[in-house]
């Protein structure tokens, strides 16, 4: 909607309204809007009273005193020239001008977004309050109505509801060729030649007794899967398989055929690592949720040396993942976006899951957290998250008690922090 001219004399004269935008009843209750003069000028007509007089007033904007006969815009007008206009961003251009959020007849829920959605080739790149793009801003573009705005190579996706702004930049993976090459990593087709040879190392058949073993003894520690999402040997990437699978072959004493098949010919896990993280340093550039899920993985996975220390490698691994963490808003908390219940709770498992890495890391190797309460938004869990989990109810009580006591760690790394700083402004 535009704002009226300031200049008089560049409008036509005796500008007229149509019939079709009179109020239907002078006692119906309409909005006390101002009249947009693109409406003005394409529905001029001859016979409608003239409002020159009010747009050559003193102050040269539209005097209050128009003529009765002339009619406001109702709310339903409105709706009727924009049939695209998304309804919650109404408010945003109107102000108090319109009607009340609790009067208007098209008020509802946005519609839910599949944010992270595995079948497109992009990455949803979360659009920070500091960043080059203005998420208050965006707030005030117009969208279709699932949320999107188009526009050159690239597509604003909006999942906002609540307080603050939620937008994420749908990015296809094509656009980080050159940043890859330059970097000498292998290209796509290069990169789609390790799915064969996982395949060729790991049939179907054993890799879905892999993922049932890891569904049974690894996703109740860290369930970062949902009943929606769970992994496949034919659908999820191939860097998310061979990290499942290298974890998970530890526990093939418990499955009576992968204990017959791998006895004397087991599955190399350092020919696993490599491809898995081979492929995770082609897809970092574009980062998507299976990448952060196959960085859990491997930071959960146990050391191999029990002599030495790997410290420095997986602290490595650990940064890697909190700054894909943190292109894909996981640091936020998404339950006030508009996206599948199933997948809120899934991004507030993993979210929690990588502050509790970050803090037993910590702990274990005596160095402080990358991560602090005030910029990691998802620090405890509840009853609400294990919606979708994929583990038993027993299972998700004993993962709320963990929950606790990574708090409990928390709060005493903190302490320690705090006396540590202490003693040594003290001295």
């Amino acid at each position: 909607m535009h704002r009226l001219s300031t200049n008089a004399k560049s409008l036509p004269q005796n500008v007229t309204i149509s019939e079709s935008l009179r109020s239907p009843s002078r006692d119906q209750a309409v909005s006390p809007i101002s009249l947009p003069e693109q409406l003005l000028l394409d529905n001029a007509s001859s016979g409608s009273p003239s409002i020159d007089s009010a747009l050559n007033s003193s102050s040269g904007q539209l005097s209050y005193d128009i003529p009765s006969e002339i009619g406001l815009l109702s709310w339903e007008q409105i709706d009727a020239n924009f049939v695209n206009f998304q309804p919650g961003l109404a408010h945003d251009f109107l102000g108090d001008l319109g009607p009340q959020e609790e009067t208007r007849p098209h008020e509802g829920v946005a519609p839910e977004v599949l944010l992270d959605n595995d079948d497109t080739d992009s990455t949803p790149q979360f659009v920070g309050t500091t960043g080059e793009f203005e998420p208050c801003l965006f707030g005030h573009y117009l969208r279709d109505v699932s949320g999107r705005l188009p526009f050159k190579k690239l597509t604003l996706q909006s999942v906002h509801l609540g307080r603050l702004p939620a937008h994420f930049m749908l990015t296809s993976q094509s656009l980080y060729s050159q940043s890859r090459e330059e970097a000498g990593l292998a290209t796509k087709i290069e990169a789609n030649k390790s799915r064969e040879e996982l395949e060729l190392l790991v049939p179907v058949d054993i890799g879905e007794r892999l993922i049932r073993l890891y569904e049974r003894f690894i996703a109740p520690q860290y369930p970062i899967f949902s009943t929606q999402s769970r992994p496949s040997p034919k659908s999820s990437p191939t860097y998310l398989l061979a990290a499942i699978y290298a974890i998970a072959l530890p526990f093939m004493q418990f499955d009576d055929v992968l204990t017959l098949d791998l006895a004397y010919d087991p599955l190399p896990t350092s020919t696993l690592l490599q491809i898995s993280l081979k492929a995770l340093e082609f897809e970092i550039y574009g980062p998507t949720l299976p990448v952060v899920q196959a960085f859990i993985l491997l930071l959960a996975r146990p050391t191999p040396h029990h002599l030495i220390s790997d410290s420095s490698f997986r602290c490595k691994l650990l940064g890697t993942l909190i700054s894909a963490a943190h292109t894909l808003g996981l640091h936020m908390d998404p339950v006030e976006w508009s996206i599948p219940r199933w997948q809120a709770t899934q991004r507030r498992r993993i979210s929690f899951i990588i502050f509790k890495i970050d803090t037993w890391m910590a702990s274990s190797l005596g160095r402080p957290p990358l991560l602090s309460e005030e910029n990691w938004l998802v620090t405890s869990m509840s009853a609400k998250d294990g919606y979708g989990a994929c583990i038993d109810e027993a299972d998700w009580r004993d993962f709320i008690q963990h929950a606790q006591l990574v708090s409990t760690l928390r709060r005493v790394l903190s302490e320690l922090q705090y006396v540590f700083i202490v003693s040594k402004s003290s001295s």
